[in-house]
């Protein structure tokens, strides 16, 4: 078992967020903590702007259950006392922890749920592994999208998988 440490910033996280802006997509190679940094800029955001909803979409559960477990470690990192007052969580599990004082909410879900995001009104969408979403990725990206609210931020990140598919059609577009 590792050491947990502050997360700072490497070359790669830098230079992305020299460049980030409301509407984002990162061809990442393995390993270099880009969903890490991710999850953690929309944890940051999630805990200090009330009304806030993070919702992070994966390939699977089990891709969606791991990343979300990075944002269970930020939550438990947090000192002590930070999580009194507005940072209270009346719910914590596998796929939501919401912050009543804070209005405030992050939510997993898989790219594969036919309701993804339906009936959500999304602050900041974390789209991982989109070269990999089952069924009509498409659709379910062009559902999410339409549940941002036209202030929200949106990253769309993924490993390539050739050169055909919906994430990569939003890559040759960006």
């Amino acid at each position: 078992m590792g050491t947990t440490i502050p997360l700072a910033a490497n070359r790669v996280q830098r230079d992305y967020e020299g460049r980030r802006g409301q509407s984002n997509i990162i061809l990442k190679a393995r390993q270099l903590g880009m969903t890490t940094w991710v999850a953690g800029q929309f944890f940051l955001k999630t805990i200090t702007h009330p009304g806030t909803l993070t919702l992070q979409v994966a390939h699977t559960q089990d891709a969606a259950e791991s990343i979300f477990r990075i944002v269970h470690r930020f939550l438990r990192c947090l000192p002590p006392s930070l999580c009194q007052g507005a940072l209270k969580t009346s719910l914590v599990n596998a796929r939501q922890i919401i912050f009543p004082g804070m209005d405030s909410e992050y939510r997993v879900e898989t790219a594969g749920a036919p309701n993804a995001g339906r009936g959500l009104t999304i602050t900041n969408l974390h789209c991982s592994e989109v070269a990999r979403w089952p069924g009509d990725a498409d659709e379910i990206l062009h559902g999410l999208r339409a549940a941002v609210s036209p202030a929200g931020e949106t990253v769309l990140e993924s490993t390539p998988m050739g050169a055909a598919g919906c994430f990569w059609k939003e890559w040759r577009d960006a």
